[in-house]
């Protein structure tokens, strides 16, 4: 059986999770299925949903932005016209979403690919995000992939307190050995988010296999992060 995704969970049953409801997207260029549709494009043509707005992390939706650069606050999708807001700006206060976004959106999806070590930001984002869900009461799904380093090792030191930024925001080992619904599971539980959380999982994925084994493209994730060679590395 081949590995699905999230993404191709929800392609599969016709996001049917989502009907009637106003939806906002947390994504980037990682954000596609089996066939290489971006989720934005998949939710905009969805029968009975409605995308509200769409949130962009470091790099932005569309991979537009280089490493380190803040993305401003406020514009529109290309494609679809869909506002997009900046979860990447200089302050702490840029990287969540704000309140007046948030408001008339009945669920907030994440769908990112992460590199499988803690200093990568978009497990933060997500973590971030999921607070400002359950302070406006949105209810939070995360759309599940493989770990391209593996699920089955863990190694390195947890990030102390004095030293927590957004490169470590959270005590998780340098390689955690998870994938991002796991690590949102994981927050949400010990750090009392106190979010309304669905993981949409992998199916067919074992914690045994490497990205080869999954077959699947490696979309990259940042700039910099090309192959899953380099996560490895990284």
């Amino acid at each position: 059986m081949a590995v699905r995704f999230g993404i191709d969970v929800w392609v599969k049953q016709r996001f049917r999770g989502l009907k009637g409801l106003r939806v906002g997207a947390i994504v980037n260029p990682t954000s596609v299925d089996a066939s290489f549709r971006h989720l934005v494009d998949l939710l905009h043509e969805a029968e009975g949903v409605t995308l509200g707005a769409l949130f962009g992390p470091e790099h932005g939706i569309r991979g537009e932005a280089q490493y380190m650069v803040a993305v401003g606050d406020v514009a529109r999708d290309r494609r679809t016209g869909v506002p997009v807001y900046s979860l990447y700006g200089s302050t702490f206060e840029s990287l969540s979403p704000k309140a007046e976004w948030l408001k008339g959106l009945d669920a907030l999806v994440f769908d990112i690919q992460d590199v499988g070590a803690r200093y990568y930001t978009y497990i933060y984002t997500m973590a971030l995000s999921m607070k400002a869900a359950a302070k406006a009461k949105v209810p939070f799904f995360v759309l599940d992939r493989p770990n391209p380093i593996g699920l089955d090792l863990v190694q390195g030191n947890l990030v102390g307190k004095r030293y927590r930024s957004f490169v470590g925001l959270y005590e998780l080992p340098t390689r955690h050995g998870m994938s991002a619904g796991e690590i949102a599971t994981l927050l949400n539980a010990r750090e009392r988010f106190g979010c309304e959380l669905t993981i949409v999982p992998c199916e067919g994925l074992k914690r045994s296999m490497s990205w080869g084994q999954v077959s699947r493209d490696f979309i990259s994730p940042s700039p910099n992060m090309p192959t899953p060679a380099t996560a490895l590395v990284y």
